[in-house]
């Protein structure tokens, strides 16, 4: 690993990769590294390119890949089920509520045109909601990656489908699945399928904990309440949903 770190530094002059700097620093900073490498290959142009001219291996992308995929994970999974919950708890913030307000906005306009709500987020906004939802190993989001809540309604029954889609250069899962009880669920182990939007209410606010409001959130994150949330889109109905710079955008049609 220190000879790759060593190789990238020469390749990218990154002063966090620079071999005098601390070992958790360097390897930190391949997260850094890798979305580079994302975004040139997403833009069709040569991976780190430098005057060198040294180029990666398929071993040393692939050794990038898996240590970035699990730096990113530990952010809000950790490295047991408890800090799992907590981790994962403060990241998602008020992200669950505000999609169970807007599923329950649907099933008030049932019988109505529908409604379609969009949040555009970070990678790490997606990442922290699908650790909420229960999962420690799901795929590490590529560009244009989305998790979709689907409400239903069967013999005036509502029930919702859950599906991610991590790299839209792979098939679509259109099957879904159910958010589970606990944290820690291996998502190779996951339920298909649907499930009833009363359960999935109840797994979230009930078994999950999920904030509820503002003070709550402020309360468990130990942060000064703010008079009002620093990310605030009003369109169709209010949501408290705060975010890091940049991180969300709110809208809501219907059509």
């Amino acid at each position: 690993v220190l000879e790759l770190l060593d190789k990238l530094y020469a390749m990218t002059g990154f002063k966090r990769l620079a071999p005098d700097a601390p070992v958790v620093d360097r390897i930190q900073c391949l997260t850094s590294v890798k979305q580079q490498i994302d975004i040139e290959r997403a833009h069709l142009l040569p991976v780190l390119c430098n005057p060198q001219g040294l180029t990666l291996e398929e071993e040393e992308e692939q050794l990038i890949k898996v240590i970035t995929d699990y730096t990113f994970r530990l952010r809000y999974v950790g490295s047991n089920e408890e800090e799992h919950k907590e981790l994962s708890r403060l990241a998602a913030g008020l992200l669950p509520a505000a999609i169970v307000e807007g599923l329950e906005l649907g099933r008030a306009a049932s019988g109505g045109n529908g409604h379609f709500t969009l949040y555009s987020a970070h990678d790490n906004t997606i990442m922290a909601l699908l650790a909420h939802l229960g999962f420690m190993d799901y795929a590490i989001p590529y560009f244009a990656a989305a998790v979709c809540f689907e409400l239903h309604c069967s013999d005036g029954e509502y029930s919702v489908k859950v599906r991610y889609h991590a790299d839209h250069r792979q098939p679509e899962d259109a099957e879904g699945f159910v958010v589970p009880e606990g944290h820690w669920r291996r998502w190779g182990q996951r339920r298909r399928g649907s499930m009833a939007f009363d359960e999935l209410k109840r797994i979230l606010f009930d078994e999950k904990r999920s904030f509820r409001t503002q003070a709550e959130w402020s309360a468990a994150s130990q942060l000064p309440e703010s008079p009002e949330p620093s990310k605030r889109v009003q369109s169709g109905f209010e949501t408290d949903f705060e975010a890091d710079e940049g991180d969300v955008l709110f809208r809501r049609s219907s059509g």
